[in-house]
């Protein structure tokens, strides 16, 4: 059978069910946390960040990292308070939370020059609108590896046929929610369909807007980082002024299993990424070598 390749509009689950538990809680962590608590009162919203958006596991740590550097500019690597339990983006995405209220409680990470967060990538339309003259860069990789990583993140194979309740028991709240994508109104499918809808859901933003957000494809990035950084630089007003070549192989994320090929992770599972995302790969400059 096809896989589905069109989103419907679908009722989305209560925000209870993406629920799990935040990242683990580590002592070495606690004098930052305390640092953070006393800053954020006194924190001012940056009115113009850099925003730096994409799917996690795209290379955004890396390229917002490695931007900041090259042009000594303050970074947020992720809304700390984004990554818990209980995230405000959910409840933004489902209409029950006004943006203007997650800036607010993330403000101190908001008042820095570059703003990366994956999760934003779901709230364009809102973030925009907040921030009407920021820069927008989104970052894409190709779905295959892609997904291939966010699987390696989960600790989950590629090449299931379905994933139960029990499978899952692992993961925190922002995982369990870039694994289920029904809550974003996507069609039904299987865990891997799941994910490639995702994938289909941020890659819009870029052919949807072409105008507003500067694209940066992860491939392009590796093969020339100096230039790309430069060149994202100068297209989004920052001035590279920086020497970052220490820094072009510092790994800002634990890097993923890239050993086995796609054909031998996803087996099955690789045929309906190709039918839900080949249009889009195609539009992308992605071919469909497996």
């Amino acid at each position: 059978m096809t896989p589905n390749t069109e989103t419907t509009p679908l009722r989305p689950p209560p925000a209870r069910e993406l629920v799990s538990f935040g990242p683990p809680l580590r002592l070495r962590a606690g004098p930052a946390w305390v640092v953070r608590r006393l800053r954020t009162p006194l924190a001012r919203i940056n009115p113009r960040p850099v925003i730096v958006l994409g799917n996690q596991k795209a290379g955004t740590s890396a390229i917002a990292g490695l931007l900041g550097a090259a042009a000594d500019a303050s970074v947020t690597l992720d809304l700390r308070n984004e990554q818990t339990a209980h995230p405000l983006f959910i409840r933004c995405r489902l209409g029950r939370l006004p943006f203007a209220e997650l800036v607010r409680r993330n403000k101190l990470d908001f008042s820095r020059d570059i703003v990366k967060e994956p999760n934003l990538s779901l709230l364009y339309d809102q973030l925009v609108d907040y921030f009407p003259a920021s820069p927008v860069i989104l970052i894409v990789r190709d779905p295959r590896d892609n997904i291939r990583a966010l699987l390696n993140w989960m600790r989950l194979p590629g090449s299931l046929a379905s994933v139960d309740e029990s499978d899952l028991t692992h993961l925190t709240t922002v995982q369990r929610s870039v694994l289920r994508s029904e809550w974003l109104g996507a069609a039904p499918g299987n865990y891997v369909e799941s994910l490639a809808h995702r994938w289909n859901l941020i890659a819009d933003i870029s052919l949807r807007h072409p105008r507003r957000v500067e694209l940066v494809r992860y491939e392009d990035f590796c093969a020339d980082k100096t230039g790309a950084i430069g060149r994202t630089a100068a297209a989004v007003g920052l001035r590279a002024s920086k020497d970052i070549h220490d820094q072009l192989d510092r790994q800002f994320q634990p890097r993923g299993d890239r050993s086995v090929s796609w054909s031998g992770f996803f087996e099955e599972n690789l045929d309906r990424i190709m039918a839900l995302c080949g249009g889009r790969m195609g539009r992308l400059g992605y071919g469909a070598v497996t």
